[in-house]
């Protein structure tokens, strides 16, 4: 009898040890009242720092629409939203969801505020010897003398804006430091800030971001034995000394590049593929960017690395050394590229690149006009497949993706049909399960158009007052959404 005791209290003690380790869901609401556990949103936390010091790995975190301050004004990692591993942090909720699909995190602001008043010395988030599995998803983060310092450590950083960080042009709102780290920032929108994005180690990877109105002296500024990966990104409206400044190994691809002020160069590099690592500037457009200094791009050693990439309609469009293969350099960006509604000239900067749309018309000369063993890898900035035609398209965009955009959220069919449109666009959502509604935003985030499509297949959008640009569509549906690039063309 004592000995099946004895077994009966080991199975107890060994099921409630395996409960306790069970992920756990926390709810963390800003205006949360009355009795607070976490465990629903009727019940939820109000404060999400000190919700975050009790999680634990295979644990996530949704927050509802409010602000949210790190632990004290001071300036410390102890006192910033600390990631951890295995901990994933949503936010962009309403406080009523069930499902991690139903929120939208453009309509349901969650704001991480790095300023407390006119205070403005503080940290927001810390990310300290984590793995990709650390998350953050569907922020604004706000303030802050440094929005992030990573250290060590790979945090994936996803659906998030970082907005007027920073205090000086020559300091870093973000800073990367550990030769095994490897954040990444995806989706994501970086605006209005200023300093320095800079890291003295690792791999820093933004993908599918939009990179807009910041000042900086150098706004990419990783240093030696540190690689930059840049891809598929909108970078645009910024003012600078220096855009990049950039050593040894670093991939800037498939990306659009246009209306920045920069008082000296675009771009100057120290390295290239035969001097301690490989580079690519592959696939890029380049154009009506306002150069101050003698080049557009410059280096000491900058040879062969400047592939398939449109560099035209700068006010400066010198490059230092043998630029690579072919890269069309062209000052003619009316007849040349012929891209569907650029900006009038460089003194246009700085400007927004969604004000304008640099996709190619048929006829452009940019059309199969790359050597594709120098493509860059993956897909264009609008998620379209790279090589379509007998070669590889010159510049960010491949030619021929008008009816069809790829999700840039997910894989989920959604056909707009026409894209780019002039008026009344039609959806086709025959593949996508049971669709709830639609919403158009433009490229910094802001609400235009919500439509309820409940039962529609074929439900049309009269687009015809919204300005000339490029817009995201979103389509909510029970289980997920599903996020569209649309043109308007008038």
């Amino acid at each position: 009898m004592k000995k099946i005791n004895l077994v009966l209290l080991c199975n107890i003690l060994l099921l409630t040890a395996m409960n306790s380790a069970e992920a756990r869901r926390f709810y963390v609401k800003a205006n949360a009242t009355g009795t607070a556990d976490g465990n629903s949103w009727a019940t939820a936390y109000p404060n999400l720092f000190t919700t975050l010091s009790l999680t634990a790995s295979g644990d996530e975190v949704w927050v509802a629409a409010g602000t949210y301050y790190p632990k004290t004004t001071a300036f410390s990692n102890l006192n910033a939203f600390i990631l951890k591993s295995g901990v994933a942090i949503y936010g962009g909720f309403a406080g009523t969801e069930t499902a991690l699909a139903q929120r939208n995190f453009t309509l349901n602001e969650c704001i991480l505020q790095g300023t407390d008043g006119s205070n403005k010395n503080m940290q927001t988030i810390s990310a300290i010897s984590v793995t990709a599995t650390a998350k953050l998803d569907g922020f604004k983060v706000v303030g802050g003398k440094k929005t992030m310092i990573i250290d060590s450590a790979s945090p994936t950083i996803s659906n998030c804006t970082i907005t007027n960080s920073g205090t000086t042009t020559n300091a870093d709102f973000i800073y990367q430091t550990g030769s095994t780290s490897a954040a990444k920032f995806q989706n994501c929108t970086i605006r209005e800030n200023t300093g320095r994005i800079g890291f003295d180690g690792g791999v820093l990877r933004f993908i599918g971001c939009n990179i807009l109105y910041n000042q900086s002296d150098f706004l990419f500024n990783p240093l030696v034995n540190a690689t930059l990966t840049v891809d598929r990104c909108s970078i645009s409206g910024n003012t600078v000394t220096t855009l990049f400044s950039l050593y040894y190994s670093n991939f800037i691809t498939n990306s659009l590049i246009v209306g920045n002020v920069c008082t000296n160069y675009l771009c100057y590099m120290l390295t290239d593929n035969s001097n301690n690592g490989t580079s690519a500037f592959s696939n890029n457009t380049v154009a009506h960017n306002s150069i101050g200094g003698s080049e557009i791009f410059g280096a000491s050693t900058f040879n062969n690395l400047i592939n398939n990439s449109f560099i035209g309609g700068n006010n400066n469009n010198t490059i230092r050394a043998t630029y690579g293969i072919n890269t069309i350099i062209s000052s003619n960006v009316a007849s040349v590229p012929k891209f569907v509604a650029p900006a009038s000239s460089p003194s246009d900067a700085p400007f927004n690149a969604a004000d304008y749309d640099y996709r190619l018309q048929g006829g452009s000369a940019l059309i199969n006009a790359g050597d594709n063993n120098y493509a860059a890898a993956g897909t264009d900035l609008d998620n379209n497949p790279r090589v379509t035609g007998a070669n590889v398209d010159v510049g960010a965009y491949e030619f021929g993706y008008t009816a069809t955009m790829n999700s840039i959220a997910n894989s989920v069919p959604l056909k707009i049909m026409p894209n780019p449109v002039s008026n009344i666009c039609t959806l086709d959502l025959s593949a996508l399960d049971n669709p709830r509604s639609l919403q158009l935003s433009d490229m910094s985030g802001k609400l235009l158009l919500s439509q309820d499509i409940k039962g529609a297949v074929a439900p049309q959008i009269d687009l015809s007052a919204v300005a000339a640009g490029v817009y995201t569509l979103q389509v909510i549906t029970e289980t997920y959404t599903t996020t569209q690039k649309v043109s308007v063309v008038h």
